[in-house]
């Protein structure tokens, strides 16, 4: 019954096992992670690295491990770079989609290419986010 008892949980390592160069990489992980289910049903997570790159990790199928993870990069191997946190979503075809402010002031967005798969497509804002400040 959802909700009840008793709870299993699972230490994830932050190694990448699915970096396109084929090594694994051991990341420092620094921001809050999020979480949301694909276009599959496989709970994923998305997580800001202390490189400020954007760590992403799913399980093989629905509600079962082992997990994967991979630093995510467009097609050009372009890292996604992010100065804070992430959010996710999915759009109207069930693509998985993050966004988060990028280092230069940007927005960040990344979007999946077809529902639970990559490649990904990573784009900018280009003119930056200004955050209003609060008069004392």
């Amino acid at each position: 019954m959802p909700g009840q008892g008793p709870w299993q949980w699972t230490t994830l390592q932050p190694t990448t096992d699915t970096d396109d160069d084929g090594n694994h990489v051991t990341v420092t992980v620094a921001g809050q992670p999020v979480c949301s289910l694909d276009a599959s049903g496989r709970l994923t997570y998305f997580v800001r690295t202390s490189d400020n790159r954007v760590l992403h990790g799913w399980q093989d199928s629905p509600d079962n491990g082992p997990w994967h993870a991979t630093l995510i990069r467009d097609a050009s191997g372009a890292y996604a770079t992010i100065a804070d946190d992430v959010t996710v979503s999915q759009d109207e075809i069930g693509c998985l989609v993050f966004a988060g402010p990028g280092t230069n002031g940007a927005a960040v967005i990344g979007s999946q290419d077809v529902p639970a798969s990559r490649p990904w497509h990573l784009t900018s804002s280009g003119s930056g986010l200004r955050v209003p400040h609060r008069r004392p």
